[in-house]
């Protein structure tokens, strides 16, 4: 036969182990991120060659194909899919979206459809109006 711990015991363990679940998951809170959409400061072609090459290791790819958005006018730009196969007609594939956001001072872009951030290194971006 066992023994039934009394019930202000376990209560009193359950509140101990709560208790500490909640400073183990606040002790890992930082401040809050500052993020705002953005736009590319300048439009010249090694900026835009450097986004490229990110969108690229983003979607796992060899090279993209911007779509119609101005990098420097919208904080949304898109990847065209790629051309159909010769014996396609057409690719029923959609664009893929990535937001340009400013977080913590530093330009990334976040994949709309994932969440996953990707860093844009020396690439310049400001605040979008």
């Amino acid at each position: 036969m066992t023994q039934r711990a009394p019930a202000p015991l376990l209560r009193a363990c359950a509140l101990a182990f709560a208790s500490m679940g909640a400073v183990a998951v606040g002790g890992c809170e930082t401040g809050p991120t500052q993020d705002a959409p953005a736009v590319l400061s300048g439009g010249d072609p090694a900026a835009l060659e450097r986004l490229k090459v990110a969108l690229a290791q983003a979607m796992g790819a060899a090279r993209v194909d911007l779509g119609p958005e101005d990098p420097t006018r919208s904080s949304v730009i898109s990847v065209r899919p790629p051309p159909p196969h010769r014996l396609q007609d057409r690719n029923p594939a959609l664009p893929t979206r990535f937001s340009i956001r400013l977080r913590d001072g530093a330009c990334v872009l976040v994949r709309e459809d994932t969440g996953a951030v990707t860093p844009l290194p020396g690439v310049d971006c400001r605040a979008a109006r």
